[in-house]
């Protein structure tokens, strides 16, 4: 996919987005449900992160990069999306739900944020779309869309140690607004 079908393909996702160019990075902006911001990544699917299909082997798996919030701005959206590029680019992460990003805040610009409680970042399929995690397929490659949820301290403790549907769970449970970067700590 070239950089202009990366934006078409995310116009067709999301409707109108806006482009902008932060920190040699092209994210993407949308609105989805009348006040739910998204940041998107546009390009980090030219990272090799050497996925491949199970069930086809010479097609390779890569991804665009999504945050969504109701209450962070755009700067702070953008600084999710772009520090997850690089900390994922720079890293030995594996791509795709489920991976944990330990102190991934500490390693953004976000972390000059005061007032911020989130503390780390796990990556899975996006929640907003009813009809499935968007996708996009060409010969040889399929891009897939993952969803960069950050997590308090005590939200990560339980995906590191019960696993990630146990976090789901929890936080569905308790009607988490995943996309508040200074929700409550609180430890059970």
């Amino acid at each position: 996919m070239t950089g202009e079908e990366k934006a078409v393909w995310l116009s067709n996702v999301y409707g109108e987005i806006a482009l902008q160019d932060i920190e040699g990075r092209r994210i993407a902006f949308a609105t989805l449900n009348d006040d739910y911001r998204i940041a998107n990544t546009v390009g980090f699917s030219d990272v090799d992160t050497g996925l491949v299909m199970q069930t086809a082997p010479s097609i390779e798996v890569r991804c665009e990069l999504a945050v969504g919030s109701s209450q962070a701005t755009d700067a702070e959206l953008a600084a999710a999306a772009v520090g997850a590029w690089n900390f994922l680019e720079s890293g030995n992460y594996t791509v795709q739900p489920g991976t944990l990003l330990p102190d991934f805040v500490q390693q953004t610009a976000l972390k000059e944020l005061k007032d911020i409680t989130v503390e780390h970042g796990v990556l899975r399929e996006p929640t907003w779309f009813p009809q499935g995690t968007p996708n996009y397929s060409e010969p040889g490659r399929v891009t897939l869309m993952l969803e960069l949820v950050l997590l308090t301290n005590d939200e990560y403790v339980i995906a590191s140690e019960r696993g990630i549907d146990k976090l789901d769970t929890r936080l569905r449970r308790r009607r988490t607004d995943v996309g508040d970067l200074r929700r409550d700590r609180d430890a059970d």
